[in-house]
């Protein structure tokens, strides 16, 4: 394999200084101080994660610690020191055998990822384990190390597998139709317990079969918990070391906590229950884990976009917090060989992920690597307050509010109302949900980031509040939004953007036409569909069209809703200047683009080709829709200002 070679690597010359700042922390070079604002595109767009949003990997002898940051694996000392570069390129998801004499990892082949296995040693070349012809996503070790449990799509829907780590062999477990995913096993290499998910991917069954193969028992059922991510977001049910226990999540109490059930099946109950969502980050970075005596389990807690980490203790029931930051998001929980040390990662809304380790008993926190290195940049940029609004119906808006330098109430500067996808996601802590927003910021803007309804993070009833309504109700959250920047005396609302990529593209589309008089402008960026319809008929990707099926309902019965949903319909109406950023071609973005064009209305769309996301592609549209921002919310007078939509309808 091409991507897959021996030797020592040598890290992109980019790289390895962030990486390299494993050592003492006093052996660090100090920079001079910045101030906020003080930073280029440049470098805002170049800051990544040194260690990457997976798990981290310990080694079997608690020495080294295995991340996967910036294409490539790298083993970072426990104890501090350089990070060392592994020979594996292309490599993903490693995980040490339980002897630790080998490492399994995923990586490409022309038919998807497989199974790889590499002996530190250096005694082989890294080797093709599984030849299954189609993805893997998930693989686990058996306790015994003999055997991997896996699931892959050979046959269409993903089914259960094992393979034999010296002879290859590989064993089919499951050949329902339906989707069996994430295998685990129990603490005697017997058995392997994995996922059945039901016909809308809304229902989870927990089953166990035998190694060898037979018929499948099942363990739990779970209910009313839709997973768009093919099952990424229930994850795993993960047998307690050395019990009987099954660790797995539910929204069964009205949020997404962890539960435990017996392996031989009955009544399950909560590990901890409260009104917090457990290891909720999107996309996902981690799930519960089993302490290695299987008395404990560590898991996060998302208190309003903070995420701590908590340990449990089984029997009695009691919780610690180990780590709770002021602001940021813990994540990745993994627990040392000998129960001492979590390893976690650790953002906030000014710095990428990194690599810290906590010891257990005292509560003494250490990092390991530095991802910004010693530039300074952090210093740089802007921290964001926590606000809450209210909306049209009483709903309370959990929100991030940026001030940018000066703002003023003699000098009230313009703002952004900034969307997130999903539409079930969330603005939280982390880097990746604020980077971008710094950049405006930085120019004067100040930028409003609501968890509007239909958000995660706030319970399951919050959740579903905009089923079926796309565009329509939580739209009455956005003019809320509005309405709330305009009682802050620094703030002039009524030179007010929206924008936003995937749920919140199409959510700037929709409020040039269902809320025609609320923005002066609008820039959609990336991703966004304006018609539902027709994304519904045109979508190759299962998950798309099973999130269609259960939020606005399957088609063709439900055809009203959908053009209710779809601002493409109702294109006449609009009168805000839109920016419209994304790929070549005809895609989703610019079909609506073109709509707009033909009823002669203030369009502009920037194709771009490759990933437009890329960082050489945000270099260049980054500044044009500033420059689009400037012309429309300073430079311009307008019509209209701070009001609700003209076009009030009623729900199909």
């Amino acid at each position: 394999m091409k991507s897959i070679r021996r030797g020592v690597v040598l890290a992109v010359a980019a790289l390895l200084p962030a990486l390299s700042l494993g050592a003492q922390e006093s052996q660090r070079t100090e920079v001079a101080p910045r101030t906020p604002g003080e930073f280029t595109l440049g470098e805002l767009v170049a800051a990544s994660s040194a260690v990457g949003q997976g798990v981290p990997v310990w080694s079997p002898d608690g020495r080294t610690i295995t991340v996967a940051g910036r294409g490539r694996l790298w083993a970072v000392p426990a104890e501090g020191g350089e990070p060392e570069a592994l020979p594996l390129e292309g490599a993903s998801s490693p995980a040490w055998s339980p002897d630790g004499s080998r490492m399994a990892f995923l990586a490409p082949t022309p038919q998807g990822n497989e199974i790889w296995m590499w002996e530190p040693d250096g005694s082989a070349e890294p080797r093709l384990l599984t030849r299954l012809g189609s993805r893997i996503d998930f693989f686990s070790w058996s306790p015994d190390g003999t055997r991997l449990a896996f699931h892959g799509y050979r046959y269409g829907s993903p089914d259960v597998f094992t393979v034999e780590v010296e002879s290859g062999r590989v064993r089919r477990l499951t050949s329902d139709r339906l989707w069996e995913v994430y295998p685990t096993w129990t603490p005697d290499s017997r058995h392997v317990v994995f996922v059945r998910m039901d016909e809308r991917w809304v229902d989870h069954d927990v089953w166990v079969v035998e190694a060898q193969g037979g018929e499948p028992r099942l363990v739990v059922q779970d209910q009313e918990f839709f997973d768009y991510r093919r099952g990424q977001e229930f994850g795993p049910a993960q047998v307690q070391p050395g019990g009987d226990l099954v660790l797995f999540r539910s929204h069964r109490s009205g949020w997404l906590n962890q539960w435990v059930v017996p392996l031989s099946g009955g009544e399950p109950r909560p590990l901890w229950s409260e009104e917090a969502d457990h290891n909720a980050q999107k996309p996902f970075r981690g799930y519960g884990a089993w302490s290695p005596d299987g008395g404990r389990v560590a898991f996060t807690s998302n208190l309003n976009g903070t995420q701590v980490l908590r340990v449990a203790d089984v029997e009695t029931g009691d919780v610690r917090t180990l780590v709770e930051p002021e602001m940021g998001v813990v994540a990745n929980a993994a627990w040392s060989p000998d129960g001492s040390s979590i390893a976690y990662t650790f953002d906030t809304p000014q710095a990428p992920e990194d690599l810290w380790v906590v010891d257990v008993a005292s509560g003494e926190r250490r990092r390991l690597t530095w991802s910004l290195d010693d530039s300074g940049l952090e210093e740089a940029l802007f921290v964001p307050e926590k606000v809450f609004y209210p909306s049209s119906d009483g709903l309370t808006i959990p929100s991030y509010l940026y001030r940018p330098p000066g703002a003023a109430s003699h000098e009230p500067v313009p703002a952004i109302v900034w969307i997130h996808g999903g539409p079930t996601s969330q603005f939280d802590d982390s880097w990746r949900r604020h980077w971008q927003v710094h950049y405006y910021v930085k120019h004067g803007y100040a930028v409003l980031l609501p968890n509007i309804r239909g958000s995660s993070g706030y319970g399951q009833e919050f959740e579903l509040l905009n089923r079926g309504c796309w565009g329509r109700c939580d739209m009455e959250d956005v003019e809320a939004a509005v309405a709330y920047l305009d009682e802050l005396p620094w703030v002039d609302a009524s030179r007010a953007a929206v924008t936003g990529t995937s749920y919140g593209g199409f959510m700037s589309m929709a409020a040039t036409t269902f809320a025609p008089d609320l923005f002066r402008a609008s820039f959609p960026t990336l991703t966004g569909y304006g018609d539902w319809g027709r994304a519904y008929e045109e979508f190759f990707n299962l998950a798309e069209v099973k999130l269609l099926d259960y939020e606005l309902g399957p088609l063709p019965e439900n055809r009203d809703t959908y053009r209710w949903t779809s601002p493409i319909h109702y294109v006449d109406r609009i009168r805000t200047p839109l920016l419209l950023v994304g790929g070549e071609g005809e895609t989703p973005m610019a079909r609506f683009a073109a709509q707009v064009a033909r009823h002669y209305k203030p369009v502009q769309y920037l194709g771009f080709p490759g990933d437009p996301g890329s960082a050489a592609n945000r270099l260049v549209w980054m500044p044009r829709t500033l420059e689009f921002l400037e012309m429309h919310l300073r430079h311009l007078e307008a019509g209209g200002g701070v009001g609700p939509s003209e076009h009030p309808e009623s729900r199909p």
